[in-house]
């Protein structure tokens, strides 16, 4: 069963029981250290965005990346227990072995998730009292896609609608959230910028699915994919990390052509496409590495992204 944006760790094999981490690593591992660039990533951005503008706190920049992560570990954590509670995560099939290899107790993933969501709204009121009441609708919006992205009574991951609640959340509300901070306006530029890597950050999430299609519905859960097919979610992924690029040349280069220096990273979603372009035994292989391969393109292309932006007033 995939896991939000859970692009590496993968499924141990009975004979590596032995080696399930315990302790301070087990704790570590639950919260999915591999994750946080999806998260971290567009804040950047926003960040970038306001510095652009002329508005920039330094503290308050830390504040807001700490925040978010932590909204980010506490949807990991929430998606870690209802998974395996609803029996979608098995020692067969899960990428996140928290709890399918006792690493951890339910109880101690419930009070990860209790800590991480309260010590991020902690710091996002801090965040609004500095900024404007509209940060805590940006907030809000956040806890509840991360909440109940798996849990009841929503679960909406589990109704063909965690590819719509990933864009919004890593998307729009990251890049808005840390723009609003530094320059207290909602503006429709972060707003646009936040579109490539809502839709890089999907595809990770696709991919996943992609690849876990059968496993998914063997579980009784509904993704994209499974609605797509193997050919409609081949095209899907295409669309997804192909569309930013049209991005940065039709409208980001207008704000500022130093974003054009995200354009040479086309390569990878380029030969990413070449592996899929497969026969069906071959397939399987090439999805196995697909979500690390895209984990890596949104780290790269968002990096570089936020770099231009820079760029265009530090030079």
């Amino acid at each position: 069963m995939t896991n939000s944006l859970d692009a590496d760790n993968r499924a141990a094999s009975p004979g590596e029981q032995a080696a399930v981490p315990r302790g301070p690593k087990a704790w570590l591992l639950a919260l999915r250290p591999w994750s946080f660039p999806a998260s971290i990533v567009p804040m950047l951005v926003g960040g970038a965005l306001a510095y652009r503008a002329d508005f920039w706190d330094w503290p308050l920049f830390l504040l807001t990346l700490v925040g978010g992560l932590f909204f980010h570990i506490g949807a990991n954590v929430t998606n870690t227990y209802f998974d395996f509670r609803r029996g979608a995560d098995t020692v067969a099939h899960a990428d996140d072995r928290t709890l399918v290899d006792r690493m951890l107790r339910p109880r101690d993933v419930l009070l990860l998730t209790a800590c991480f969501f309260l010590a991020g709204s902690a710091i996002g009121g801090y965040l609004a009292s500095q900024s404007g009441w509209e940060l805590l609708a940006l907030g809000a919006a956040g806890l509840f896609l991360g909440l109940f992205y798996t849990a009841d009574p929503l679960g909406y991951k589990y109704r063909a609608l965690g590819d719509l609640g990933i864009f919004i959340a890593f998307g729009p509300l990251l890049v808005l959230g840390s723009y609003f901070v530094q320059t207290e306006k909602l503006d429709l530029l972060p707003l646009l910028f936040s579109l490539p890597l809502g839709l890089l950050i999907v595809a990770i999430l696709h991919a996943n699915n992609y690849r876990d299609a059968e496993a998914d519905r063997t579980a009784g859960a509904m993704t994209l994919a499974q609605i797509l097919g193997k050919r409609g979610s081949r095209y899907a992924y295409y669309f997804l990390v192909l569309t930013p690029y049209a991005f940065v040349i039709a409208f980001g280069a207008a704000v500022t052509p130093w974003v054009l220096l995200a354009l040479p990273t086309i390569v990878l979603p380029l030969r990413m496409i070449r592996q899929l372009n497969v026969a069906d035994e071959e397939l399987r292989q090439a999805l196995a590495f697909l979500p690390q391969q895209t984990a890596n393109l949104i780290v790269v292309f968002g990096g570089l992204m936020a770099l231009g932006i820079l760029g265009s007033e530090l030079v």
